[in-house]
């Protein structure tokens, strides 16, 4: 019997994003200038940080950065499937895929 995997998702990176006022974007069609902008405004927020002196209203959220793995082999999700090899597998260590029914593989053959 050969051995089986399925796809599982990961966490893998975990991000801080500062949601910024209105005004930072609001006056700037360009996104040169939105930019310049934008580095002015993080500088001036980093110093706030530091010594608290901002009024400004700054909502920070948390973003989960995640990504599809084979459960057996950890490289990216990839199911290989092809006339050679009729049974789902994993491009990354050939083990079998275990298909439920009415589940998409999330991947494409080669």
């Amino acid at each position: 019997m050969s051995e089986k995997t399925k796809k599982v998702t990961r966490l893998v990176d975990v991000r801080v994003v500062a949601d910024m006022p209105s005004w930072v974007c609001r006056y700037y069609s360009r996104p040169e200038e939105w930019a310049t902008n934008a580095e002015a405004w993080a500088r001036e927020f980093n110093e706030f940080i530091r010594d608290h002196r901002s009024q400004d209203p700054v909502y920070l959220n948390v973003e989960r950065i995640t990504e599809e793995v084979c459960e057996k082999c950890g490289c990216t999700w990839e199911p290989y499937q092809d006339e050679e090899f009729p049974i789902p597998s994993c491009a990354g260590c050939g083990a079998e895929i275990e298909v439920e029914q009415g589940v998409s593989l999330g991947g494409q053959g080669r």
